[in-house]
């Protein structure tokens, strides 16, 4: 797998990589969302020159325009995680912001010193396996990180449980918005050279500090949350953190332990109890460091290195039945089984082998029995999307096929109390986009109040300038961004009442679904 990693292709790979819409925007969106043309015809009229080239000049000091001077530059889209006050902000980078910052890191030069550092960081005492993967022909950039996640941490752990017998997990708090901007610089060209160069803006870790406080208003604490180019960011300093834990335990015997990292996640395999919680006291002063600290709800010390390394909703799932016999009961197991573990992988793997098995069902137009009503059934899955933000595609998808089902004059009205039941939840704007998705085919102009949502329209194209701030750039660019589609028309003319599986579905194949 590690031939797939993007470090290891070249600089102009990299770029194409980066430039992918799939990339730009890794949350779950409906199919109709491409951004893919925007990004393109930014890169031909920026080529290779910087962003500040492009800004607008201020008519009275006859001075640059910068777009760290205004609020709302990126477009944020909130999730709700619990169906109550938890919530996660996502961040749709500004297109011409985002194509800069491509551009810089993906030169020649630049792509040789990340390169470079990703080299040493493979010579810590952590392996890290979360670096953004290239893509095969078969599967998207996000099912194969999330296969190597199941190959490289979850079955590797399995493995590890015959040479250790104490595992100790911990994660990040709020990984991403804890982040400092500074420490990028720190972690690509060393602490003594990134503070020399703070006034300079000349080093390359300098200028990617310099390009994400340009997108949140100067704020240096945090970045954009929701596309690959940010986790790939986000490595760097984990990578950072990875070799300054690792001068840290320096002194501890290698044979003694062993720790894997995805992402903000930690697994340390050992056989001595006071060197699992040695290296967890060292890495939570690292971390401190960085401004960044330990989840202490989520940071915990188990001698069954087995049970450790499988999730806990994994293992719940083994006992879940399936009811081909009874698909209201079967949903209600699953709305059950979901309780105990919210927004996690059983939520997804159950509700697609569920989505899987109802749609087939529909195409053999085979009819719900009596006890299957199917009002009732959407009224189960509306309320595990409560408690399943995570999974509001799945959710959506399911509902789609079950407003098939019920008769065709009630479909609006039960169309209508779903939306209803949301009206409550605070902070549901990927909700907003995925019931809108449900309803568009039956009723194109219903509105959300979601700003995205109201982008989504066979004719009429709004404009793009309420979703970012451009103001501050040249007319030119201005025009480009505010008047190119994001909503693929084709795709909305082709939109099918129900949502199959190639919209939600990260897998092709069923079976790597369930095995993950």
């Amino acid at each position: 797998m590690k031939e797939k990693e993007i470090v290891s292709f070249s600089h102009i790979k990299a770029k194409a990589f980066f430039m992918e819409g799939c990339n730009y925007c890794n949350i779950d969106l409906p199919k109709y969302f491409k951004v893919d043309h925007l990004l393109k015809r930014i890169e031909q009229e920026l080529k290779t020159d910087r962003i500040n080239n492009f800004y607008a000049i201020d008519t009275i000091t006859h001075k640059s325009i910068f777009p760290n001077d205004f609020e709302n530059v990126n477009y944020k889209l909130f999730g709700n995680k619990d169906g109550e006050l938890a919530w996660r902000r996502y961040e749709l980078i500004h297109p011409a912001l985002y194509v800069d910052l491509v551009n810089l890191i993906t030169t020649k030069e630049n792509w040789k010193i990340i390169q470079k550092r990703f080299d040493d960081f493979k010579n810590t005492a952590v392996t890290c396996v979360s670096i953004p993967i290239v893509r095969s022909n078969k599967k998207s950039h996000k099912a194969e990180q999330v296969l190597k996640w199941w190959e490289d941490i979850e079955q590797k752990a399995l493995e590890l449980g015959l040479e250790y017998g104490y595992v100790y997990d911990a994660d990040i708090a709020d990984c991403y918005g804890s982040i400092y901007t500074h420490f990028i610089s720190h972690a690509l060209h060393g602490m003594e050279e990134a503070r020399k160069d703070r006034n300079n803006n000349e080093l390359l870790g300098s200028k990617i500090d310099r390009g994400i406080q340009a997108m949140q208003y100067r704020q240096t604490n945090g970045i954009p949350q929701g596309s690959t180019l940010s986790d790939f960011i986000a490595e760097i300093v984990l990578g950072y953190s990875d070799e300054l834990l690792s001068k840290r335990i320096e002194n501890i015997d290698k044979s003694e332990f062993k720790i894997l990292r995805y992402r903000d996640d930690y697994k340390i395999f050992t056989n001595r109890p006071d060197i699992g919680k040695e290296i967890l006291r060292d890495l939570s002063q690292t971390l401190a460091y960085l401004g960044m600290r330990l989840n202490s709800s989520k940071t915990r010390e188990n001698s069954d290195p087995i049970i450790a390394s499988v999730k806990e909703d994994k293992i719940d799932e083994l006992f879940i039945p399936v009811r081909h016999d009874n698909y209201s009961k079967w949903l209600m197991q699953i709305y059950a089984s979901t309780n105990k573990h919210p927004n996690s992988g059983k939520a997804a793997r159950q509700l697609n082998v569920f989505h899987e098995a109802l749609n087939a069902r529909r195409k053999k137009k085979d009819k719900l029995k009596k006890y299957e009503n199917p009002v009732v059934m959407i009224s189960i899955i509306s309320n595990l999307a409560i408690k399943n933000p995570k999974y509001y595609n799945w959710c959506a998808a399911i509902i789609s096929i079950l407003l098939e089902y019920c008769q065709k004059e009630n479909r609006k009205n039960i169309a209508e109390k779903v939306t209803k039941k949301f009206e409550h939840v605070p902070n549901v704007g990927l909700l907003d986009i995925w019931l809108q998705r449900v309803t568009f085919v039956n009723d194109p102009t219903k509105e959300y109040n979601e700003k995205i949502c109201k982008l989504v329209s066979i004719d009429n194209y709004p404009g793009n300038k309420n979703i970012w701030n451009s103001q501050w750039l040249t007319k030119k660019i201005e025009k480009i961004i505010n008047e190119t589609r994001v909503i693929d028309k084709k795709e909305l003319i082709r939109l099918k009442p129900v949502i199959g599986r190639d919209e939600t579905d990260l897998f092709r194949n069923i079976y790597d679904a369930q095995a993950i």
